[in-house]
């Protein structure tokens, strides 16, 4: 289930966000926290797995059309297909207007969930 991120969810998005290579260090993380939510056209969840446990972050930018995928840090036993797949499901149901994108890093994996859907 995608959880909007609110502000006591911080640490645990920080958590989710530095597992991610390139985001290491505490300034990249709180960076890339603060540029999730200080506009309308990003949003920032937290994804629940079945059994209530919080098990990564997704990071989205907002269009009329779309919603593109930037950021989906899980943890290593939510990064699979499976998992993947379910939250780009939750994600087309939160937007049901838009059309699921996203940057060259997840493209595999939205390639994948889409040839699923047809």
């Amino acid at each position: 289930m995608l959880v909007k991120y609110r502000t006591e969810y911080q640490k645990l998005a920080m958590g989710f966000l530095s597992l991610q290579p390139d985001l290491k260090s505490l300034p990249l993380v709180q960076s890339e926290l603060s540029w999730y939510t200080e506009s309308h056209e990003r949003a920032l969840f937290l994804w629940r797995d079945n059994h209530d446990n919080y098990n990564g972050v997704i990071g989205v930018e907002l269009s009329t059309d779309f919603v593109v995928v930037n950021e989906m840090s899980l943890t290593p036993a939510a990064n699979n297909e499976t998992d993947i797949n379910t939250i780009l499901d939750e994600l087309d149901r939160e937007y049901p207007d838009q059309r699921v994108m996203c940057t060259l890093p997840y493209a595999n994996e939205v390639m994948r969930w889409e040839q699923a859907h047809e």
